[in-house]
């Protein structure tokens, strides 16, 4: 099958953040509605015990999708208790980043990160 070269309009940065917004919102609707949160876990659970990293970097987060619930599952269980996320986006959702500044193990980053250009500095 010859490649495909799609695009999401929310990712242009003329994009309109507003409806950036509400697109990932209904994101994060459609995970909850389909549960994917016991399919992340199945996968994430072998990933991270094989790693041995308690740490998860989320690229692409937007508003947070189901990785937030997906971790606070993870951390209760004892073996992945201090298990900690990042969120990062290229276009950050500051409500959120500010809302993740209270939490112990859960940071939304402030900066912009391109998928593309990810530096070693994010890890997990």
């Amino acid at each position: 099958m010859k490649r495909i070269h799609l695009f999401e309009f929310e990712d242009f940065n003329w994009f309109p953040n507003w409806i950036r917004v509400r697109l990932t919102r209904m994101l994060n609707f459609m995970h909850k509605l389909v549960k994917t949160e016991d399919k992340l876990i199945d996968l994430l659970t072998p990933l991270i015990k094989e790693s041995n990293d308690m740490h998860i970097t989320d690229l692409c987060s937007g508003s947070g999708g189901p990785m937030v619930p997906v971790v606070e599952r993870l951390q209760q269980q004892e073996q992945f208790k201090n298990l900690s996320l990042t969120l990062t986006d290229l276009y950050p959702h500051h409500e959120l980043v500010q809302r993740y500044e209270s939490y112990q193990q859960i940071d939304y980053s402030a900066k912009a990160v391109d998928v593309t250009k990810v530096n070693a500095d994010y890890k997990g």
